[in-house]
């Protein structure tokens, strides 16, 4: 197979979280409520590896579950050397 430079398919759009705002903006914990459900989320981020880790506590029809979830922001400097390194 042929090399091909990224720059012949044209541009690259990456939607990602805003590393910098999630840090600036983060609560603790957040909530809410409709037609009497209910979801509680305990968040945690990490500034060291940059994971938001969130519980969430769920209560619909009197029954109650947690789900666990982690997602990974990225900083600036990362996102720009690995699309170098891909020839970007």
């Amino acid at each position: 197979m042929e090399y091909v430079p990224p720059d012949a398919f044209g541009r690259l759009v990456v939607e990602l979280w805003n590393r910098d705002a999630l840090a600036r903006n983060w609560l603790p914990v957040t909530m809410s409520e409709r037609n009497g459900d209910l979801q509680v989320d305990r968040h945690r981020f990490d500034l060291l590896t940059g994971r938001a880790e969130t519980d969430r506590f769920i209560v619909r029809g009197g029954r109650g579950r947690v789900v666990r979830f982690s997602i990974r922001a990225f900083t600036f400097t990362e996102l720009r050397r690995w699309l170098l390194d891909a020839g970007f």
